[in-house]
Order: structure tokens, then C-alpha cells, then sequence
């Protein structure tokens, strides 16, 4: 998560945080809840379908934050995000580039830490 300071002292679960303090929001801890997710740790985007075809678990929607500073754009930037992918994918033929020989030139995929590259 993004780092937060604290304006006032502030106590959680018993523990003092004072006024200035550092704050991160343990979105691992909260997107791996077993009482939540079943599985967690595996890779199973199937989750998120309703049932009969999916497990029917929330969806974990994080992106737009939480709590009092939750975006209130939230519903709109959804919305907004379908049309642009569904016109795209209308209008555009999406395929690998080719090489002198013509060969599909496949990109490497992986993965990184950090909240963006």
C-alpha cells in the first residue's frame, strides 16, 4: 500500500501509534484472508465469477482505497475503464509484431515488487 502519516496519536488493537507516525495498510494480509478466500494464495480469477460458474468470493477492490478516503470516482473510473477495453478490442486487431522473417516476436513476460514500474 501507499504510505499514510498520522495527524493525531491513534491506538489499535491496544497499541499506541503516535501523531507522525508512518501507517502502510496490509494489503497482502487483507487480499490472502483464508476467512475470506478460499485458497488464498493460489492464482483462481474464477473466484471472483457468481456461483454456479465461479466460487462467488468478493472481489478484493483495493484500487480505489478504503475507508473515509475511499475514491469517490470509483463507479465512474469502472465504467469508464469497460468502454475504453470493449472499444478497443471492437476496432483493433491486437497481435504480436513480426520480425524481418515474419516470426510472431513474443514478449517476456514477469513479474516485480513495488506499487508500479
Amino acid at each position: 500500500g501507499v504510505p499514510h502519516r498520522l495527524m493525531e496519536d491513534n491506538v489499535y488493537k491496544g497499541m499506541f501509534l503516535p501523531k507522525g507516525s508512518t501507517v502502510f495498510a496490509n494489503l497482502r494480509a487483507m487480499s490472502l484472508d483464508e476467512r475470506t478466500y478460499s485458497d488464498s494464495p493460489s492464482l483462481l480469477p474464477e473466484r471472483f465469477l457468481p456461483k454456479p460458474e465461479g466460487r462467488g468470493e468478493p472481489h478484493f477492490a483495493s484500487v480505489y482505497g478504503f475507508g473515509r478516503r475511499i475514491c469517490s470516482g470509483q463507479h465512474l473510473a469502472d465504467q469508464s475503464l469497460w468502454i475504453a477495453i470493449a472499444s478497443i478490442l471492437s476496432t483493433c486487431t491486437i497481435s504480436n509484431a513480426r520480425d524481418a522473417e515474419g516470426k510472431p516476436i513474443v514478449p517476456k513476460a514477469g513479474m516485480s515488487d513495488g506499487v508500479s514500474r
